[in-house]
Formats: structure tokens, C-alpha cells, sequence
């Protein structure tokens, strides 16, 4: 059974012809879609500001400490920590906090070059496979997902 609705039960309401073609919300790029939703993850922010703590005391305790990390002391080697050397010095008289922060260096770096390969070794694979197509595509996803499994 089909109802019929007679025009005079509804009315046009809020209806404003100059308003519908506004935009309401501005245009944003990529880049600041991106930022605006990270900083609305505490997490990642949080973590974001442990890994930049992290990054610059790495920078930049070796470069102003008082103490050479390179340097030998035999007759304090040992040393429980104190003031001027906050974990101690180790067995051949090496202050270990600075020790510490210049293998956070070597660490970071090697995280950071690893990235670097792997971004361009999967950018290269990823093209060719994209570029191909078919069959190559078919046959380095099967080597891909024998990799990852």
C-alpha cells in the first residue's frame, strides 16, 4: 500500500541558497592533516619528546662534559658513582656516563642508516613491482610475503 504525501505537511526549513555554497572548514595540506592528528595522539607526542630528549643529550652531554670519554685513569678505575661521575668509572678508569651517551651516537646512527636503506631498497622494489605490474608484481609479492612470513 503506497501513501501519497501531500505537499502543505512539509516545509523547507533552514534552507539558505547564498550559505550552500560556502565552505565551512578551510583547506589543509597533507603535511598539516598529518600534524594536527599526531598531536592529538599523547603517545606518540610523549614519545616523540622521550626520543628528542634521547637524540640531544646524545648530542650534546659528550660535547660539554668536563670529562674526555677517550681518557685513561688505571689508579681510579672501579669507582662507585659520585658527583663528578654519575655511574661510576668503569675498569680502566673510563668515565661510564659519558661512555653511555657516545654509544646512544653510534646507535641512533646506525638506526638511522638502516632506515635510510630500507626506505630506498623498498622504494626501488615497490616501483619496479608498481611499474611491471602482472606477473612480476605477482611473483615479488610472493618473494615479499616470504620474506616477512
Amino acid at each position: 500500500m503506497k501513501t501519497k504525501y501531500e505537499q502543505d505537511l512539509f516545509q523547507i526549513v533552514g534552507y539558505n541558497d547564498d550559505a550552500s555554497d560556502t565552505i565551512v572548514r578551510p583547506n589543509i595540506t597533507y603535511w598539516q592533516d598529518a600534524w594536527r592528528r599526531l598531536k592529538k595522539n599523547k603517545i606518540a607526542m610523549f614519545s616523540m619528546c622521550i626520543l628528542a630528549v634521547i637524540i640531544l643529550s646524545c648530542i650534546f652531554i659528550p660535547i660539554f662534559s668536563q670529562v674526555d670519554y677517550t681518557n685513561q685513569s688505571i689508579e681510579n678505575a672501579n669507582q662507585l658513582p659520585s658527583s663528578s661521575h654519575w655511574f661510576g668509572l668503569d675498569e680502566l678508569g673510563r668515565d661510564i656516563f659519558v661512555r653511555i651517551w657516545i654509544g646512544g651516537r653510534v646507535s641512533i646512527l646506525i638506526g638511522f642508516i638502516g632506515t635510510a636503506i630500507s626506505f630506498v631498497i623498498g622504494m626501488l622494489y615497490g616501483g619496479i613491482s608498481g611499474y611491471l605490474g602482472g606477473v612480476v608484481d605477482d611473483v615479488m609479492m610472493r618473494i615479499v610475503e616470504v620474506l616477512v612470513g
